[in-house]
């Protein structure tokens, strides 16, 4: 395996924190507030995409091309792939463990703490398609000697990279032939709906199909989410996590595209060079997801689907995430038409902030109850919420203070 890499540095992008600031963690912390009471900001109740859909997803490809660029310089450096791996064991258990706490957090008052802890979980989730995503890419990524710069050529691409690409495609092969062909009791092979009324009542317990029936299998009904979204709507009676096991498959070949997004920041001079190799992504991933769910939310092959981190899902998503950050890229770092702030701020401190925001969201001054307040104040209450985090982060940033894993 060569060890031979670009020693290129593309510096701190303004654009890169703007993301985070801007897609997952401003409107993340708002979202999660009340969502305004709008019906946007909600989760879509199955099939289908909202804002709050894509919030999550967008982190977890965004954590993709940091990686390539964390990894990039480390090698670079001289770090041995040996001490690369051992760091990613390390910030995944972290993430895994910290995300199990938070769910401690929200039982620890019940009398039916531990019985009813939820184990699956957002940084649970992060955690494992990290490190799926990463250990992947660490033990195949080489690079050619040459420095200059070079058109983009697809198939030198592919050929550069065939060990992480037949990894991944063989990652997904798994996942597929369990959402298509586990024998679920007393539902339909392949089936992905929500169960209770869909169909009429004829799958009821049949929530997320084989996605569902693992989680139940290795989680118990118990310790996993009990209140999923497509419960207002489809009336179901069974728990069903959407953070769950097949979830971290697919969420995993997300990490994988952001990684393979973010090598092209590294390997290519010219901007122009960066977005004709972006530009491709981009059409192939919404051809392939515009194809995949038939080109409708509830038809198709697979379906758009959050709940299950369908694979039509994460193309989706890795094709809006590429778009939003493409714009800010020539935005912010190429024209230099903004600075990013004030959202670059917690983009530089994401972690902190998620956590912060999942123990201490119900606690003043981030919000306070107040009786019989219209839509217009609770939109005003969720803004202030955001804007404190916000100000958090600058003072942080502030004082050269920066948390990670």
């Amino acid at each position: 395996m060569s060890d031979v890499f670009i020693p290129r540095k593309e510096g701190r992008l303004r654009s890169l924190d703007s993301f985070r600031g801007i897609l997952v963690i401003a409107v993340m912390i708002f979202a999660n507030f009340s969502n305004g009471d709008y019906l946007v900001m909600e989760h879509a109740p199955w099939n289908g995409l909202r804002i709050s859909d894509v919030i999550l997803p967008c982190f977890v490809w965004v954590m993709g091309v940091s990686t390539a660029m964390s990894f990039n310089s480390k090698l670079c450096k001289g770090v041995s792939r040996w001490i690369l791996f051992r760091r990613i064991v390390t910030r995944s258990l972290l993430m895994i463990i910290i995300g199990v706490v938070i769910n401690v957090s929200l039982v620890l008052n019940r009398k039916d703490f531990p019985s009813k802890l939820r184990i699956p979980g957002v940084l649970q989730l992060i955690g494992v398609s990290f490190f799926i995503a990463s250990t992947v890419h660490l033990f195949f990524f080489k690079r050619n000697k040459d420095d200059s710069e070079q058109c983009w050529h697809p198939v030198n691409e592919l050929l550069l990279c065939k060990g992480e690409y037949l990894t991944m495609l063989i990652i997904l092969s798994v996942h597929t032939l369990i959402m298509f062909f586990l024998e679920v009791p007393g539902c339909p092979r392949g089936y992905q709906g929500p169960g209770g009324l869909h169909m009429n009542g004829k799958y009821q317990n049949c929530t997320g199909g084989a996605t569902g029936y693992i989680d139940l299998l290795v989680f118990g009904e118990n310790h996993i989410f009990q209140r999923p979204a497509c419960k207002s709507i489809y009336n179901t009676t069974v728990p069903f996590d959407p953070e769950g096991l097949l979830a971290t498959l697919t969420s995993s070949f997300l990490v994988f595209i952001g990684i393979q997004n973010g090598r092209t920041l590294l390997a290519y001079l010219h901007w122009k060079t960066k977005l004709t190799h972006w530009m491709c992504w981009i059409i192939v991933l919404g051809a392939t997801a515009y194809a995949l769910a038939g080109g409708f939310r509830n038809d198709g092959l697979i379906p758009v689907n959050k709940n299950i981190w369908s694979l039509s899902f994460v193309l989706t998503i890795s094709f809006i995430a590429l778009t939003v950050f493409i714009i800010l890229y020539i935005t912010v770092d190429v024209m230099k038409l903004w600075n990013g702030g004030p959202f670059h701020y917690p983009g530089m401190n994401p972690l902190f902030l998620f956590i912060g925001h999942a123990l201490f969201s119900q606690m003043f001054p981030w919000k306070w109850k107040v009786a019989g307040y219209s839509r217009l104040q609770r939109i005003i209450l969720d803004l202030w919420g955001a804007a404190v985090w916000i100000g958090v982060s600058f003072y942080l940033y502030y004082k050269k203070i920066f948390f990670s894993l």
